[in-house]
Order: structure tokens, then sequence, then C-alpha cells
């Protein structure tokens, strides 16, 4: 298994943590539990479009999505498939990174998975092929990286909600009542906006990253 990361350039690494890609063949098929850590991904299969969801007590294939796939923000663990042959790539968003890419409110994506068509329509086919056409790992990062800018949009709120995610970052005991003084929202608008930018309400986001805070959340704990 070959696993690569790629540090978007500014203004993409506002929002996007890293870029990544993992390749390999004749690997042993096994089952992967990834844990939830308060942000969401973009899933790429280039070797088949095709992506399996399985339920996540019995392990068994309850569905799939086409090639691409969106994965909300979780609260709770979900398995994944390691089949022998991997081609894989994917966006790690930053909390609340996912605003300037996605319409949808990211708290309608909680614990969901979704193909990325019915977010991005003829766009997602566009990327997918694209990425198809590249020859190397390092091409079809900076085609990922430029299709992103290219659907990037402007924020308005972003900066409110990027400080209070800093100050839960730095201050683990920190009270939402705290950051919510510090902003100037009434509570209610501030879990709104919360919820709509990072997909989780402020207590249930601090929860998921105070268990869970570790980047890699590729766990194989069954085969």
């Amino acid at each position: 298994m070959i696993y690569q990361t790629y540090q978007p350039r500014s203004p993409l690494s506002q929002f996007v943590e890293l870029l990544w890609s993992r390749e390999g063949e004749n690997l042993p098929k096994a089952q992967s539990r990834l844990l939830p850590i308060g942000s969401m991904e973009l899933v790429i299969n280039l070797h088949e479009d095709r992506i399996p969801l399985f339920d996540s007590d019995r392990r068994v294939q309850i569905g799939s999505t086409n090639g691409m796939m969106i994965c909300g923000t979780h609260s709770e663990s979900f398995i994944i498939n390691n089949d022998s042959k991997i081609s894989m790539m994917g966006v790690h968003f930053k909390p609340g990174g996912n605003t300037p890419f996605f319409t949808l409110p990211a708290g309608e994506l909680h614990n969901q998975r979704i193909s990325l068509n019915e977010l991005w329509q003829d766009r997602a086919v566009e990327l997918r092929e694209r990425l198809l056409e590249s020859p190397t790992v390092a091409s079809r990062f900076w085609v990922l990286e430029q299709f992103l800018l290219m659907v990037m949009k402007p924020l308005d709120r972003y900066a409110a909600i990027a400080m209070a995610l800093q100050e839960f970052r730095r201050y683990p005991t920190t009270r939402v009542s705290e950051v919510t003084d510090k902003i100037g929202f009434s509570a209610r608008h501030f879990n709104q906006l919360f919820r709509d930018q990072v997909g989780l309400t402020p207590k249930l986001y601090r929860r998921c990253t105070h268990y869970n805070c570790d980047r890699n959340r590729w766990h194989s704990d069954f085969k």
C-alpha cells in the first residue's frame, strides 16, 4: 500500500487540510472502521465507479454510491471496505472548511454518505474523468487542487466559525457560552451557524474531537 498526501497552497489551505492518495494491488481484503473527527471528507474511487456502503453494526453491505462520495461530518464511526486493488483519492477538509464548496448546509449531511453527483452534477463527472486521464499521483493532486479552486466560493461568515474552532482546539475545556460571548452571537444563532458550516452542534463537535483527535482515523480492527 502506498499512501501519499499533498498540502494545498493558499487560499485552498484555509479550508482543506490535505489531499491524499492510496494505491495498492494484491492486498488482503479487509474492512476498516473510521472514527469521527469533526470534519467532512471527499472520497474518489478511481479503480471503479462505485463505493459500497456498510451497516456499522452488522458489517454487511447495505448499498453503494457512485465512485465519488461525500462523507458528511460524523459523530458515529462507520465501516469501509478495503479491496485487493485500491486506487483512491480524497480531500480532507478542515472543520467547517467544506462550506465554500457545497451549497447544502453541512448539518444536512450529518452522519451521511452520498454521491458527489447529487451536489455537483456534471462537475463531479468532469472531475473524475480528468483524474482518470492523469498518469501520475502528482498530476492528479494538481488536477484536484485546481478543480477545488475553480468551484470554491467566497464566504461571509467563516471568520466567526474559524475563531470558535480555534478556541476549541487551543482550550478544550472552554465552554460554548464563553466563545459566543467573544464572538458576540446569541447561543441559538451560533449553534445554527456552527451546525450549518461544520455539520455538528458545538457541543457534539467538542465531544467527537476530544475522543478522536488523531488525524489518521483509518483503524483496521477486523477482517
